[in-house]
């Protein structure tokens, strides 16, 4: 073991010295006053966060969800507005060819559309809903509450007219089925049933013909109509009714068995006539169907129907930009901020 001097032994009893104990105490202040500053800095530096940084990065979170979601929303409007004129420019195609007896084929063609149009429809309706009830659960920012307040609006609205869209042609394809091919389009004859000349074929055609209008007439009457088309309703059922009774009289006049006087014409002639009579009426009821449809599918008729909607959509566009340009210019001096404190604070 070391030996120490008397001196040294002294100072070891003595302890440190008053500088040393000075350089100490300065040490241990300098550890507290340090560790003082950065938990102040931190509080500091939380308190910036959450008062300035959150609510930038929760304004931006939201305005470009509400923007994305507004987008998507009105474009499958204008999808099905672009339907509605593919729809219109069929019917009236359709409808001019009610001579040709290969328009029955049109009954198909119309029945596919009107389903594919019910579903986008539908899928549309379900988009707002969901847009709507995600605006409706979600924590708006301050400053944002009058442009969701006015969204909700526009998405009710949206839905409203949507939902009444989805009755009126979902009516009209409920008329269709009911209708059938035999009475798609507002025919009273088969040309070339009475090219033949051959009044048993004529006969046999206009029974047939006959008991399926009255199997017809029974489907819509199962039917209840809105308001709005009432006059369509009416109008197919008087054609159907037109139709039985021309069938009534023709065949009565090809059955009945008389003789024939020289200046009279024969049976098949004079029920041909019946038809000619006919078609005076069936004229004017075509035309009404015909307005009646395109009533609901043109695009001038539901581009009025949805103007409203389309108001509102175009105004809530320009005022989502304007808020989406002004929150980027507000958030571009402390971007690099937001960048650290959104992984310092919201990094789980």
């Amino acid at each position: 073991m070391p030996q120490l001097s008397y001196r040294e032994y002294l100072d070891f009893l003595s302890g440190p010295n008053t500088t040393q104990k000075k350089v100490v105490r300065s040490l241990v202040l300098a550890t507290f006053i340090g560790m003082f500053t950065i938990t102040g800095l931190l509080s500091a530096a939380f308190f910036y966060y959450t008062k300035t940084i959150q609510p930038q990065i929760a304004a931006a979170d939201f305005i470009q969800t509400t923007s994305v979601g507004f987008i998507s929303t009105k474009q499958s409007l204008n999808d099905v507005l672009s339907t509605f004129q593919v729809a219109g420019e069929k019917v009236s195609v359709i409808d001019n060819l009610q001579n040709n007896q290969n328009a029955q084929e049109g009954f198909f063609v119309d029945l596919a559309d009107k389903q594919k149009l019910l579903e986008k429809i539908r899928l549309t309706k379900q988009n707002v809903q969901f847009q709507k009830s995600m605006l409706q659960k979600e924590a708006v920012p301050p400053v944002f509450q009058n442009l969701t307040r006015d969204l909700i609006n526009y998405y009710s609205q949206s839905e409203e007219l949507l939902g009444q869209t989805e009755k009126n042609h979902q009516f009209f394809k409920d008329m269709l089925l009911a209708l059938g091919s035999d009475f798609y389009l507002p025919i009273l004859s088969d040309d070339s049933v009475w090219k033949s000349k051959d009044p048993q074929k004529v006969l046999a055609y206009y029974e047939d013909k006959k008991a399926k209008a009255q199997n017809a007439l029974t489907n819509i009457a199962r039917l209840s109509p809105q308001p709005d088309f009432k006059d369509y309703y009416n109008d197919e059922v008087a054609y159907l009714e037109l139709f039985v009774n021309l069938s009534s009289d023709i065949t009565s006049t090809l059955k009945l068995k008389q003789e024939q006087k020289p200046d009279e014409a024969e049976p098949l002639e004079q029920a041909y006539q019946k038809l000619i009579n006919a078609k005076t009426k069936n004229s004017e009821i075509a035309a009404n169907l015909l307005a009646e449809k395109e009533k609901l599918l043109v695009l001038n008729e539901n581009l009025d129907r949805f103007a409203s909607v389309r108001f509102q959509a175009n105004s809530l566009e320009s005022r989502i930009k304007d808020e989406s340009v002004k929150f980027e210019g507000a958030k571009g001096p402390i971007q690099p901020l937001m960048k650290y404190f959104r992984s310092t604070f919201m990094t789980s």
